[in-house]
């Protein structure tokens, strides 16, 4: 990159801001331009100037371009003009060189604030999303500790779902008797047919009658062994 710089600020017919030698070399990034122009400035194989017409993203003169050997025979060119003797031209006087110096150290300058401007620029936005970071750490902590006891109520009210079904289980009536007086207890498998025959015997005769629901409390079986399946008859 550095060559095909060199052969751009040679061809040139006039000072080059990094963005034309960028157009030029048909590079996207003009930063990177200018630091190959600062790099090959510090080798004296490049020089610089402010521009009097052209300025940059801030609005300050643009940094312009030139090679040594172009920038020296203009500089030679405008004495011996100022002279007046074309044919004989004048040495580079010390002014003009310390002008030189002076002006590229001022684009140094230049340069050293706009990067410690951006540094700083890239140190408060990372300040910021550390701060934004630490938020949302903490939300997601709120957030866990509640899910937790969350999860811990879910935890005891299917705990309490539990043992409701299961006390219900117990106490679930496996038939229904209908008591009518002066006759035997009739037994029912559903609660419907039960309450027909109580509210048919209640019509009759008898004038009325109960329904029971029965609900087993253990188990007799041959062996003369007793099974409880109720807490009563445990």
């Amino acid at each position: 990159m550095n060559e095909q710089l060199l052969d751009i600020l040679l061809n040139a017919k006039d000072w080059l801001t990094a963005a034309q030698i960028a157009d030029k070399g048909k590079w996207r990034s003009e930063a990177n331009v200018s630091l190959q122009l600062k790099q090959l400035q510090g080798q004296s194989r490049a020089v610089c100037r402010k521009s009097a017409t052209v300025k940059d993203a801030k609005d300050r003169p643009a940094l312009e371009w030139r090679h040594p050997d172009l920038a020296r025979a203009e500089c030679e060119g405008e004495a011996a003009h100022i002279a007046g003797s074309p044919t004989e031209p004048a040495p580079v006087t010390t002014s003009a060189l310390e002008q030189n110096l002076a002006e590229q150290l001022q684009a140094h300058k230049d340069l050293a604030a706009a990067a410690a401007a951006e540094v700083a620029e890239v140190q408060a936005e990372r300040d910021q999303l550390q701060a934004t970071l630490a938020e949302v750490s903490e939300t997601l902590g709120y957030a866990k500790e509640a899910m937790k006891a969350q999860g811990g109520i879910i935890t005891q009210l299917r705990q309490e779902l539990a043992a409701r079904d299961q006390a219900s289980a117990l106490v679930a009536p496996t038939g229904y008797a209908v008591a009518v007086p002066g006759r035997p207890l009739r037994r029912f498998t559903k609660p419907e047919s039960a309450t027909r025959r109580a509210v048919a015997a209640a019509r009759g005769k008898s004038g009325r009658s109960e329904v029971f629901a029965l609900i087993p409390i253990g188990r007799a079986q041959r062996s003369a062994e007793w099974q409880a399946t109720h807490p009563t008859a445990a």
